[in-house]
């Protein structure tokens, strides 16, 4: 299975996905309908499936014109999707709400090995999504300990957002010092690297009670400092 990555190259710094085995594709939350569609004509792709993490309109933008130019489903989100990609890979739906209360993200496997995660807004290069526009701070925790447990280090991870260099320097400025700039690929790199994960490290707690003069008491609190924090960054 091959995964198309399209920089949208919006203010928002969206990513579409498209999953395709050079014969029958799926877009996984298309904002640039042309975009898109120039990569489907171009590989001679056959659109078979639209699918969307949430319903914010960055996510879902190209629905409509996506599905006048291609005999395509469009997946309700809101119910179970579980898909034969074929050559032995499937996609499944997960539940991760938080960013909103009915979002989720999209997990490929083959030969039941997990082989890529699509996180849409749950998650981001060293970060996690906001949850200002229809989320939940509480939730979203629960589901970040759920698939810290759940997700295997090896997978492929894939963001809804170019949020990488924004994340780097508020992680540097949340530490007071520098972080080496490296490569993010797998779910493990941002289990390593990324401080939302880390919400249970005990010398981060006592840091970051140090540097901002907190009294955050375990790791329920450090992640929504964290999270509170970026909100303004």
């Amino acid at each position: 299975m091959i995964v198309e990555q399209i920089d949208v190259g919006n203010m928002l710094k969206n990513y579409t996905y498209i999953l395709h085995n050079n014969k029958s594709a799926w877009v996984i939350d298309p904002y640039n309908a042309l975009q898109v569609q120039e990569v489907l004509d171009s590989k001679s792709l056959d659109l078979k499936g639209i699918l969307n993490t949430h319903a914010h309109f960055d996510h879902t933008k190209g629905n409509k014109k996506l599905l006048k130019l291609n005999k395509a489903k469009l997946y309700d989100y809101k119910k179970n999707i579980n898909i034969d990609l074929s050559n032995g890979y499937f996609l499944t739906s997960i539940q991760t709400p938080g960013h909103t209360l009915d979002h989720i993200s999209f997990l490929v496997s083959k030969d039941n090995q997990q082989l890529a995660f699509f996180a849409g807004d749950l998650l981001f290069h060293m970060g996690v999504g906001n949850t200002k526009n229809g989320g939940d701070i509480n939730i979203l925790f629960q589901t970040i300990k759920k698939i810290k447990k759940e997700i295997d280090r090896e997978v492929k991870f894939y963001p809804g957002h170019k949020y990488y260099n924004a994340n780097h320097l508020f992680s540097e400025s949340i530490l007071k010092e520098q972080i080496e700039f490296k490569d993010h690929e797998t779910f493990g790199d941002e289990l390593d690297r990324s401080l939302f994960f880390q919400f249970d490290d005990e010398k981060l707690r006592i840091k970051l009670n140090k540097n901002h003069g907190q009294d955050l008491k375990n790791g329920e609190d450090v992640f929504k400092f964290l999270r509170f924090k970026r909100d303004s960054f």
